[in-house]
This record gives C-alpha cells, structure tokens and sequence, in this order.
C-alpha cells in the first residue's frame, strides 16, 4: 500500500469519529452552554472536513493540492526592470488612418 493511502487511513481513522460524534451529540438548541455549543460545531466541521479530505486522497493518485514535498521546488527568477533607453532612440512615425472610399450609386434616368 502506497505511502498517501496510509496517510489517509490514518486521516479516515481520527476524522470519522470526530464526525460520528458531532452527529450523534448536536441538538438543535439543547446545548447546555455556548462553549459545549462550539466545541460540538467545531469537532462537526473538522470531521466532515477530515472524512471528505481522507476520502479524496484515498481514491486520488495525485496530490491536488499546491504543496508536495517530493517535487524539486522551482526556481525563482527575477526580471529586471525595464530599461526605456529604446524609446529614446525610436522614432515613431505617425500614420493617418486608411480611409474608404464608399462606393456611389448611380441614380437611374
């Protein structure tokens, strides 16, 4: 078994109870104080967060996200800034516009 479906075994395995007791213990309005309220919305959330995370690196083969430890780092490269030298030694030449000419009809006699 590859490294990241242990990982997310391991994820599956703190998160689904968290998320089954949250479940389990959240009433509407039967809280017995605001700081049991919380900490049962908090343990919810990061349970569903956990179980859906688990779940995506389970069955993913790539890792989604912007941060994988195994890829070199890429390089950062500088510009410099732009040197307006050029325009000092370019001349523009300053066309007029092409105009049409529209067609004329001729008028029958």
């Amino acid at each position: 078994m590859k490294e990241r479906r242990k990982d997310a075994l391991k994820l599956l395995a703190i998160a689904t109870p968290m998320l089954a007791y949250g479940a389990l213990t959240f009433e509407i309005g039967g809280a017995a104080s605001t700081a049991e309220a919380i900490t049962k919305s908090i343990v919810t959330t990061l349970g569903i967060a956990g179980t859906v995370a688990g779940l995506l690196m389970f069955f993913t083969k790539n890792s989604l996200g912007l941060i994988n430890p195994k890829e070199p780092k890429a390089e950062v490269v500088e510009e410099e800034e732009p040197n307006d030298s050029w325009r000092e030694d370019t001349v523009w030449e300053k066309e007029e516009p092409v105009q049409e000419e529209e067609p004329k009809l001729k008028m029958p006699s």
